[in-house]
C-alpha cells in the first residue's frame, strides 16, 4: 500500500509509519497507572491513543453496504496508518506483545463515535483475540469495547459534541479538523491512491482527537482512570 512517509500539517512535519516500520520499541518504556480493585490490580498504559477509520458506502441492489479503506492510530504522538484489516491486526498484535497487554494491563484508545467504527472492527477483533466484550447504553450506542488488553472508548459520548466543536471548546488545543471540500461520496478502496488533501483530513482527525484528550486530562487534572466514560458521568 502506498502511504506518505511524512506530511506537513499545522506548520509542522509529521512522520507517518505503516505497521511494518513502526518503532514499537519506543512504546516499551511507557509509564503505567496502577489501581487496586476487588478483582485484583488493574494497570493502564499512561499514554494517549486515538483511532479512526475511513469507509466507502455503496448500494448493492437495494442493500446499503460499506467497507473500510483506511485506518490509523496516533499513539504516544506516533502516527501509524494502514489500508487493510490484516495490517490492522498485525499492528495490534505487535503492540500487545510489546506492552505485555492482557485482561489486567490495558491500553486505552479513544474513538470519536465508537458506535460507527464498532460495526467494522468487531468481527476482526472477535476472530483474532480472546475475551471480546463491549458496553452499550442501547442498540448501536457503544460506550466502549475491549479485547485482550485493548480498550476502545467513545470520545463522542465523553464530550457530547462533534470532534470539531469539542476541539475548539477545549482550552489549549493546537490541532483542529481540516476544513474545506472533501467528496465523501467518492468510491475509494484500500487500493485507491489518496491525494495529499485526503491524507491531511485523516491525519488531522487523528491528531485533533489525540490533542483533545491530552488537553482535557491536563485541564481537568484527571488521569485515564478518573476520566468519566460519558458527559453525564461528570
Amino acid at each position: 500500500m502506498i502511504t506518505p512517509s511524512k506530511i506537513r500539517l499545522y506548520n509542522e512535519d509529521f512522520k507517518i509509519y505503516n505497521c511494518y516500520n513502526f518503532p514499537y520499541w519506543e512504546l516499551e518504556e511507557l509509564p503505567t497507572l496502577v489501581k487496586r480493585r476487588k478483582k485484583g490490580i488493574e494497570v493502564i498504559i499512561d499514554t494517549i491513543s486515538s483511532f479512526d477509520i475511513e469507509t466507502t458506502s455503496y448500494k448493492d441492489g437495494e442493500k446499503d453496504k460499506a467497507f473500510m479503506y483506511l485506518w490509523g492510530f496516533c499513539i504516544n504522538g506516533l502516527i501509524v496508518v494502514g489500508r487493510l484489516w490484516s495490517e490492522f491486526i498485525y499492528f495490534l498484535k505487535k503492540v500487545q506483545v510489546t506492552l505485555n497487554l492482557d485482561e489486567h494491563k490495558n491500553l486505552i484508545t479513544f474513538i470519536h463515535n465508537a458506535s460507527f467504527e464498532f460495526q467494522f472492527v468487531y468481527q476482526f477483533l472477535e476472530r483474532e483475540f480472546d475475551g471480546f466484550r463491549f458496553f452499550a447504553t442501547s442498540k448501536r450506542k457503544i460506550i466502549y469495547f475491549q479485547v485482550n488488553g485493548f480498550i476502545f472508548k467513545c470520545s463522542y459520548k465523553l464530550t457530547n459534541m462533534s470532534l470539531d466543536k469539542a476541539v475548539k471548546k477545549e482550552k489549549g488545543t493546537k490541532y483542529h479538523k481540516m476544513v474545506g471540500d472533501l467528496d465523501y461520496s467518492k468510491f475509494r478502496t484500500p487500493y485507491t491512491p489518496l491525494t495529499y488533501i485526503e491524507w491531511g483530513y485523516f491525519i488531522g482527525d487523528l491528531l485533533s482527537l489525540y490533542d483533545l484528550i491530552k488537553c482535557k486530562l491536563e485541564n481537568e487534572e484527571r488521569t485515564l482512570f478518573t476520566l468519566p466514560l460519558t458527559s453525564t458521568g461528570y
